[in-house]
């Protein structure tokens, strides 16, 4: 509205003007090359008017034709542009719909036409790798990274061609690099810890798990449960002689999770180690209360070994009393009574484990408590055979691959997966080879020559050998 007004109080000052210099009297002569013109000044101020208005059109046609080639190539480029486009997505629905080669030909021709990189070349990268064209990716990989505007992704892009090459130390610095150029996604973080922790490098995975917890990826809970974790292997690759950095990571690993069989088990024992056996009790009879497992009365051993048989049973007996009622304690109290060589109460406590869970160290604890009575052979074997028919309980397996470790860690030796080896059995029937050593040890002896007797026992309260069935072949 302005403008219109503005213009209009242009042109009535021109029209003023004019009519101004028109009513005013005078001539203007102009002498040039034996011409000779005269008129009013107001003739003359239209003319000049009316020339300026021309060469104004005249150079206005002659920018209008030296633009005439840019215009063109323009209108080349816009059709390009909308080919390129239209290829683009057909190769998004081709990959879409399974086909990598067909995607990446028109992804790569899309790149041609079009002259926008950012937008072609992810394109390119993905339907490559999807193709398996990995040299080809590469290439297009590295070639974002050139540019601020891809340089992220161009490296996300090479991280996971690292990962799928397993390239680990590549991965792992393409990783830092993505992560330091702000990205806190929940599956970068993911893979930068697995990659810190593969490599062992516990402070960077500590920081990584601190970056997923204030980017809401992680709850605090299961984050303590990790820094536990990671604490206690942080002490064990320290040098054996530094007791003090031992005992400060396990401190810390224990207040963050105080129920973890493997961390207290390991902090009791450096403990004893440092001459803190009282305090190594204290933390094994609190851990026992939530959490019994056989490796804390192993970790105890260290305090209970210089002690008298009345005191070592005095000590066992408070830790006991932290869970009277858990399985473990039970078992643990059928040992401690065999071992003292009370055999008919050793076998009240073990007849009651077998009427309330089945195990192999159940088994495994009555053939001990048949060889230590005046029962045969022939029935100590059948219990053997039991045993080595069910699956072993309490072991450290890994919930992701089932391999079997003999002592806890935080990485699984076997797939290197991060806090997944957890106490449990092994389903199915555990090889006679593994098992045959440690059970005859139990019972005083070493292995035999041929495989045991495959008599299995037909009651539980009770073992009897059938006298119809062949000793040679398995009854059960």
């Amino acid at each position: 509205m302005l403008r219109l007004i503005f213009f209009f109080v242009v042109i009535a000052f021109a029209a003023l003007g004019v009519t101004w210099m028109l009513e005013q009297q005078g001539s203007v002569s102009v002498d040039y090359a034996g011409y000779r013109i005269d008129t009013t000044p107001g003739i003359l101020a239209l003319a000049v008017l009316l020339f300026g208005f021309l060469m104004w059109l005249l150079i206005s046609l002659f920018l209008k034709i030296i633009a005439v080639p840019a215009l063109l190539g323009r209108a080349g480029q816009a059709r390009r542009n909308r080919h390129g486009l239209k290829l683009m997505e057909q190769a998004m629905l081709e990959m879409d719909e399974g086909k990598p080669q067909k995607a990446l030909a028109h992804a790569l021709k899309a790149d041609k036409l079009l002259d926008r990189p950012t937008l072609s070349q992810p394109l390119v990268a993905k339907a490559a790798m999807a193709h398996g064209h990995h040299e080809k990716a590469i290439e297009v990989l590295e070639a974002m990274t050139n540019n601020p505007q891809t340089r992220r992704a161009g490296l996300r892009g090479l991280l996971d061609e690292a990962l799928e090459q397993g390239d680990d130390e590549t991965a792992l610095k393409l990783a830092r690099d993505v992560a330091g150029m702000g990205d806190k996604s929940a599956q970068l973080l993911s893979i930068l810890f697995d990659l810190e922790v593969a490599h062992r490098h516990w402070n960077e995975a500590l920081n990584v798990m601190g970056q997923q917890v204030n980017s809401k990826h992680m709850q605090s809970d299961q984050a303590n449960e990790r820094r536990a974790l990671i604490l206690t292997e942080k002490a064990r690759s320290l040098p054996g002689e530094d007791h003090i950095g031992r005992l400060q990571h396990l401190k810390e690993a224990h207040k963050m999770d105080a129920t973890h069989a493997g961390v207290v088990a390991e902090y009791a024992l450096e403990l004893a180690r440092n001459k803190q056996q009282n305090k190594a009790f204290n933390v094994i009879k609190e851990a026992w209360a939530k959490n019994p497992h056989p490796d804390l009365l192993h970790a105890a051993q260290l305090e209970l070994a210089g002690l008298t048989e009345k005191e070592r049973n005095k000590k066992l007996d408070q830790i006991f009393a932290a869970n009277p009622d858990h399985r473990e304690t039970k078992i643990a109290e059928a040992t401690r009574t065999l071992e003292d060589g009370n055999i008919q109460r050793a076998r009240e406590l073990v007849t009651n484990l077998l009427e309330d869970e089945i195990s192999q160290r159940i088994c495994m604890l009555m053939a001990a408590v048949e060889k230590e009575s005046i029962a045969g052979e022939t029935v100590v074997r059948a219990w053997l055979a039991k045993a080595l028919s069910l699956p072993r309980d309490n072991v450290w397996v890994c919930s992701d691959c089932g391999q079997e470790h003999q002592h806890w860690q935080a990485v699984c030796d076997h797939c290197g997966e991060f806090a997944t080896i957890m106490t449990g059995g092994r389903s199915g029937q555990v090889a006679e080879k593994i098992l045959s050593a440690p059970i005859m040890g139990l019972l005083g002896d070493g292995p035999t020559d041929g495989p045991p007797s495959t008599i299995h026992p037909e009651g539980i309260d009770e073992p009897v050998v059938s006298e119809d069935s062949d000793p040679k072949r398995p009854d059960a």
